[in-house]
C-alpha cells in the first residue's frame, strides 16, 4: 500500500512539475520571438532567479555564471550605462575549438552592445585556459569547484556508513548512471528539470533497490544538509564524460570520501589526487570494481579533505590576485585578501530574485558614491 502511494505521489508532482516547465518555457519563447510586450519582459526578467555575487561596487565587479548561448541577461540592461566587471564562471565543458569559437563570437557580440563592460573567465581546466587564450578571451585558471564552502561540506565523525557507494547527480543521461548498476548498496541524491522526465522511469526502474534520499526526485535537498548523507557513504561516485567541473566532486572530497570517477572533460579531476581517486573504464563492471578497491583501502577521511584544500587555496588565491588588479587598474586603494572572507559564500554564488540584486547594487553604488563626495569634501 505504501508503494502505491509513493507511485502516486511521484506521479503528481511529475505531472505539475511538466506542466509549470512548459508553460514557463512557453512563455519565454513567446515573448523572445515577439518585439512588443517590452514592459512584461522586463517584468518577468526581474522577477526571475539569477546566480551571482556583488564582489564590490567601486569598483563594480559581480561574480555570475555562463552556460553556452546564455548570458545572464538582468545586469547587462541594469548597468548598460556604468563602467563593469563581471567575473564568470562556465559551467560547461568548454574545451574544443568549436564550442570556444561560439563563445568568443558571443563575447563580441556583447562587447559590442555594452563597452563599458569588462568580462573576464574563470577557466577549469588547463585545456579550457589554453584555448581561451588561443581566441584572446580574458581569463585565469580557477576552477569553480575552489569556491565550495568547506565549513558546510565537512566530516561527521564516527558517522556510520550506510551505502557502499553514493552518487549525487542529475537525473540525465550525460551523467551514465547505468554505470552505477551492478553495485548492490547505492543511494542517489539528485534533481531534474523538465527536458529529463523521460529518462526518469528508465533510472528509477533499472535501480529499484538503490536507496533515493530525496523522495520525491523534484524535492531537492538543501546544501546545508546534503553533507551528512555523504557522510552516510564509503565512496563517491562520478560518472559523467563531459560536462562542467561538477561541484559534487569536491562536495565528496571535503566529506572525506574516496571518488570512482570515469575519464573525463571539464575540469573535476583538477583536485583529484591517485591516492583516493581511481579513474576506471566506462563499464558497470570497472565502476564497481573501482568501489570495492577504494573500500578495502581505508584511506583516513582527514588526510582526503586535508590535501583538497590545499589544491583549493591556490585557486582561490588566484581569485584574489585577479580582484586585487582590477583595484589596482582602476586606482582603487582596497586590499581584497582582507575582504574575501566578507564576500565569501558557497560556490561564490548566491541564488535570489533578480530584483533583490537591483535593490542591493543601486544601494551600494549610491553609497559608494556619496562617500567619495564625502572624502572629496574632507580633503578641502
Amino acid at each position: 500500500m505504501i508503494g502505491i502511494l509513493k507511485v502516486i505521489e511521484e506521479s503528481i508532482w511529475m505531472f505539475f512539475f511538466d506542466w509549470a516547465s512548459r508553460f514557463k518555457e512557453g512563455i519565454h519563447a513567446y515573448l523572445n520571438n515577439n518585439k512588443s510586450y517590452t514592459l512584461l519582459k522586463k517584468f518577468l526578467m526581474y522577477y526571475s532567479h539569477v546566480y551571482c555575487n556583488v564582489v564590490s561596487t567601486n569598483p563594480i565587479i559581480i561574480v555570475t555564471v555562463y552556460n553556452l548561448g546564455k548570458y545572464c541577461r538582468f545586469f547587462p540592461e541594469l548597468l548598460q550605462r556604468h563602467r563593469a566587471y563581471f567575473i564568470i564562471i562556465c559551467w560547461d565543458a568548454i574545451e574544443s575549438e568549436k564550442t570556444v569559437k561560439q563563445l568568443k563570437s558571443e563575447h563580441n557580440e556583447y562587447k559590442k552592445k555594452f563597452p563599458e563592460h569588462e568580462l573576464i573567465y574563470l577557466c577549469n581546466s588547463a585545456r579550457q585556459h589554453t584555448l581561451f587564450k588561443k581566441f584572446q578571451l580574458p581569463c585565469i585558471f580557477c576552477n569553480q569547484n575552489a569556491f565550495l564552502d568547506e565549513n558546510i561540506f565537512k566530516i561527521v565523525p564516527d558517522a556510520k556508513k550506510k551505502y557502499d557507494a553514493i552518487y549525487n547527480a542529475r537525473l540525465a543521461p550525460f551523467k551514465r548512471h547505468y554505470l552505477a548498476s551492478k553495485i548492490n548498496n547505492l543511494a542517489f541524491i539528485t534533481y531534474f528539470i523538465q527536458r529529463d522526465l523521460e529518462y526518469l522511469p528508465e533510472i528509477k526502474n533499472t535501480f529499484a533497490n538503490a536507496t533515493w534520499l530525496n523522495y520525491p526526485v523534484t524535492t531537492k535537498i538543501p546544501e546545508e544538509k546534503i553533507y551528512r548523507y555523504l557522510n552516510e557513504a564509503k565512496v563517491g561516485l562520478c560518472l559523467s564524460a563531459s560536462e562542467g567541473a561538477m561541484y559534487a566532486s569536491v562536495e565528496y572530497l571535503l566529506c572525506g570520501l574516496p571518488i570512482v570517477s570515469t575519464n573525463s572533460e571539464g575540469g573535476r579531476d583538477i583536485f583529484f589526487d591517485k591516492e583516493y581517486v581511481k579513474i576506471v573504464n566506462d563499464t558497470p563492471e570497472a565502476v564497481t570494481e573501482g568501489v570495492r578497491e577504494l573500500m578495502n583501502n581505508r584511506i583516513s577521511p582527514e588526510y582526503i579533505r586535508e590535501k583538497t584544500l590545499e589544491k583549493m587555496k591556490l585557486h582561490r588565491e588566484r581569485f584574489i590576485s585577479l580582484i586585487q588588479s582590477i583595484y589596482n587598474k582602476e586606482g582603487v586603494k582596497k586590499d581584497f585578501q582582507k575582504e574575501y572572507d566578507k564576500i565569501f559564500t558557497n560556490k561564490m554564488l548566491k541564488y535570489k530574485y533578480a530584483r533583490e540584486f537591483q535593490k542591493e547594487i543601486l544601494r551600494e553604488i549610491k553609497n559608494a558614491k556619496q562617500n567619495q563626495y564625502a572624502l572629496k569634501v574632507n580633503d578641502k
